[in-house]
C-alpha cells in the first residue's frame, strides 16, 4: 500500500511539472535565437521595407518569454511615423537582460533608416551604467530620430531643432554627475547652460 501510494505522489509530482520549460531548454532556445539572427542579419539593408525586415525578425523571438526581450518603440511626430524594433542578437552571462543584448532596427514611415545604437541612447549596459530612460531618454531619441530623418532626406538644417526664437538654437548636451550643461549657438558664439541632470534642456538659450 506504501509503494503504491509513493507511486501516485510521484505522479503527481511529474504531473505537475509537465508545464514548466526547464532552463536550459530556454537557454536553448535563446541561443539558437542569436545564431540565427546573425545568419539572417546580412540579408537585411537600409531602405528595406518594415514589413520584410520585421518578417524576417520577429519570428526568431517566438517562444521567448518577455523578460528575455525588449518591448518597441513608437513616436509619431511632424507627420512621421517611428517604429524601433529590438532584436535579441547576443548573450552575456550576467544574470540579466540588458540593452547591449539588442540590436535596434529604426523605421521612419516604414522604411528602414538605421541599424544599431547610433541614434539610440542604451538604458542599461551590461551591468554597470546609469540608468537613462523617462521624459528626457524619449525628448532626446525623438530629437535624433528627426533629425537622422531629415538628414536622409536633405531637409535638415541645423536650426530645425530650436523653439521659434531665431536668437539661439540647442546644439547638444552632455551629463556630469548630477548637473546637464546644454550648449546653444547663439549670435554671440556657442553658449553653455547648466541645469540638473534630470532637467530638460531649454530647446533656445534662457538667458
Amino acid at each position: 500500500m506504501k509503494k503504491l501510494l509513493g507511486i501516485i505522489v510521484l505522479g503527481l509530482l511529474l504531473q505537475g511539472c509537465a508545464g514548466v520549460e526547464p532552463l536550459h531548454v530556454k537557454y536553448y532556445r535563446l541561443r539558437d535565437a542569436v545564431s540565427n539572427y546573425h545568419n539572417i542579419a546580412p540579408s537585411i539593408n537600409l531602405g528595406d521595407s518594415q514589413s520584410v525586415v520585421l518578417s524576417k525578425l520577429q519570428p526568431l523571438h517566438s517562444g521567448m518569454s518577455s523578460d528575455r526581450l525588449k518591448q518597441p518603440m513608437q513616436f509619431s511626430r511632424d507627420g512621421k511615423y517611428f517604429y524601433v524594433h529590438f532584436q535579441r542578437s547576443g548573450i552575456i552571462e550576467d544574470g540579466g537582460t540588458t540593452d547591449d543584448e539588442f540590436t535596434p532596427y529604426i523605421f521612419a514611415n516604414n522604411t528602414l533608416i538605421e541599424i544599431g545604437w547610433v541614434t539610440l541612447q542604451p538604458n542599461t549596459f551590461g551591468q554597470s551604467g546609469q540608468s537613462y530612460s523617462g521624459a528626457d531618454a524619449t525628448t532626446d531619441i525623438l530629437r535624433g530620430l528627426l533629425e537622422l530623418e531629415q538628414k536622409r532626406n536633405g531637409t535638415y538644417n541645423s536650426g530645425s531643432s530650436s523653439s521659434s526664437n531665431s536668437s539661439s538654437s540647442f546644439k547638444r548636451q552632455e551629463v556630469n554627475g548630477q548637473t546637464k550643461i546644454c550648449y546653444y549657438q547663439t549670435l554671440g558664439g556657442v553658449k553653455a547652460y547648466n541645469t540638473t541632470a534630470t532637467t530638460l534642456c531649454p530647446m533656445s538659450y534662457p538667458y
